[in-house]
């Protein structure tokens, strides 16, 4: 038997809520004796994504380690001795905007 063919649109995807949703009509429509044979065909193509927010901690530990990248491209740029060349300042500047 063939049920619920048809997911939508394959380029934007689905909202997950929708396929669980699915899943609970495919459930209602299969016999509860014969549940464990249902199987999904084309599973191999699925693929999961999803926006993550990153909480505070995340963002301070991103913070501090732009920060020390910073860091190391500054001490990169400065001279052990002497002045500071043109295209050396330039990068300085840049990287302090």
């Amino acid at each position: 038997m063939t049920c619920c063919q048809g997911l939508g649109n394959d380029h934007d995807g689905i909202p997950f809520r929708w396929l669980t949703s699915l899943v609970e009509k495919v459930r209602a429509q299969v016999p509860d004796d014969e549940e464990s044979s249902c199987m999904v065909h084309g599973a191999a193509g699925l693929t999961f994504s999803y926006e993550h927010t990153l909480s505070e901690t995340e963002q301070l530990q991103a913070t501090i380690a732009e920060m020390q990248r910073k860091e190391m491209l500054l001490r990169s740029l400065l001279p052990l001795e002497g002045g500071l060349g043109a295209e050396a300042a330039d990068k300085l500047r840049g990287l302090l905007k």
